[in-house]
């Protein structure tokens, strides 16, 4: 029964994260479309700075609330008193903003973007600061399928406000505030659940309060500086670029990052199981490093594919005018194949109650990153932002294997036998990428897991043990 559940929440979580990304690009090309380049440069670069202030507002509660509902804790205290919390911090930041853009900046534009933007950080999946906290239960029942069709809901809604906001030709402002409302009714929707379903109660308990932070203090360094990590480039590109510069940037970001949803659905599936391993001193190191070998391959399988396409993407969903930008898509999606191990491996370290790992690994990339950043972007524009992100990914990735010894967890992820078949797969769609988008795209994936399967990149047991998951599922 057990893997009944698991292998239908992975399955359900995959398909509606993918039904959401393929929504989002839609929204994307829209907005792209009705915003001129500095425009959608000046957009993307508040949503950036909001959301690093929203990570003051998350203090790292997240992940302490889940474990510890997963351990079978106090989880009604945990949840309600962390979000009034973190409502209360927000009200606090809200202040703070305003008061600085009263007297700092005079542009009207800025103070909507801030303040909507602000709004947007209660409702939203994207902030993820109230909204993790109301999809707990059920992560730790591992039934995602409540909140998965809600956020898939409240995308498609905000593809039909965006639609209609670029072809009747609505404001700035109309547009903000499309892009707020399309969140609240997920939002009421989840909140009233979580009321009634899960008997939440809207209670401050002091002595729950302070064991979250007392727990979260590393992990709230680390939240803080993670996403501060993840926004670098676009902060720095605006120092020392433009505003067109940070538009261009980000639709190469937009079409990479949004795929860190991969290792987000495993570990939203795993999670809640690996502590519970943990709590019984059960070992996990070969689970772990099956799940990591996955994401390489995925990685790797994505990376090679979009390699030769990527200007043709850009244009075909952003238009023309983000066009020339295929060397720095190319460099992001090389990315991932660092940042999904980066993303799942930081989460094991919080399951086993090793969170100052989080904080060492993200003090070290961050400050490496903003030296590298700036001296490569100054030098080399867009394409040294980019592969300043690759090469922190790879040292972000160094790091942490070498954390991983520390705490005597031993994985086997890599073989001569990946290695083989990812040579085989670029070499093959290179030969294949002059063909046309829509025939190439089907054809690599064709080739790609032909190949995995000629290549066997799992080992007899990896094969077995993913038999057995799915035939008692």
């Amino acid at each position: 029964m057990k893997n009944n559940r698991l292998i239908k929440n992975i399955l359900f979580i995959s398909s509606g994260y993918f039904v959401n990304i393929i929504l989002n690009l839609i929204t994307l090309g829209i907005i792209t479309r009705y915003l001129s380049v500095e425009e959608f440069g000046l957009f993307n670069y508040w949503l950036a700075l909001i959301g690093v202030f929203s990570k003051v507002v998350d203090m790292g509660l997240g992940p302490i609330v889940l474990r510890e509902c997963s351990k079978g804790g106090n989880c009604p205290s945990y949840m309600s008193t962390s979000v009034i919390f973190r409502v209360l911090i927000l009200f606090f930041v809200t202040i703070v903003i305003n008061i600085y853009l009263k007297f700092t900046d005079t542009r009207t534009v800025n103070f909507f973007l801030a303040n909507f933007l602000l709004l947007n950080i209660i409702f939203s999946q994207k902030f993820n600061n109230i909204r993790d906290i109301l999809n707990i239960p059920f992560k730790v029942n591992i039934k995602m399928q409540v909140p998965i069709l809600i956020n898939v809901s409240e995308n498609l809604l905000l593809l039909i406000l965006i639609s209609l906001v670029y072809f009747f030709k609505l404001n700035f402002i109309t547009f903000l505030g499309f892009y707020v409302a399309a969140n609240i009714p997920g939002f009421l929707l989840l909140f009233f659940w979580n009321l009634k379903k899960e008997n939440i109660k809207l209670l401050f308990e002091l002595n729950s309060l302070k064991y979250l932070i007392k727990e979260s203090l590393p992990l709230a360094g680390y939240v803080f500086l993670a996403f501060f990590y993840l926004q670098i480039d676009i902060f720095l590109i605006k120092i020392f670029l433009s505003e067109k510069a940070v538009g261009l940037y980000s639709t190469a970001i937009r079409l990479s990052r949004p795929l860190l949803i991969i290792p987000a659905s495993l570990i939203t599936t795993f999670f809640p199981l690996f502590v519970k391993s943990i709590k019984e001193n059960k070992k996990i190191d070969f689970q772990i490093g099956l799940i990591v070998k996955v994401l390489l391959i995925v990685a790797l399988s994505i990376a090679i594919t979009v390699n030769f396409k990527t200007d043709e993407l850009n244009v075909l969903l952003f238009g023309s005018e983000y066009s020339g930008i295929g060397l720095i898509t190319s460099l992001l999606f090389w990315t991932l194949i660092f940042s999904f191990f980066n993303f799942f491996i930081l989460d094991i370290f919080t399951a086993k109650g090793k969170q100052k790992y989080n904080l060492f690994y993200i003090i070290i990339v961050t400050l490496t990153t903003i030296v590298i950043s700036a001296v490569s972007i100054n030098f080399l524009g867009l394409k040294g932002a980019a592969a300043a992100r690759l090469f922190s990914s790879f040292l972000g990735t160094m790091i942490l294997l070498n954390f991983l010894k520390r705490i005597n967890l031993k994985i086997k992820f890599f073989s001569f036998r990946i290695l083989l078949w990812a040579m085989c797969s670029f070499i093959l769609l290179d030969l294949i990428s002059a063909l046309n988008i829509f025939f190439y795209f089907p054809l690599a994936l064709t080739f790609i897991i032909v190949c995995a399967f000629i290549l066997r990149v799992f080992n007899s047991d990896e094969i077995l043990f993913l038999r057995q998951q799915l035939k008692h599922g």
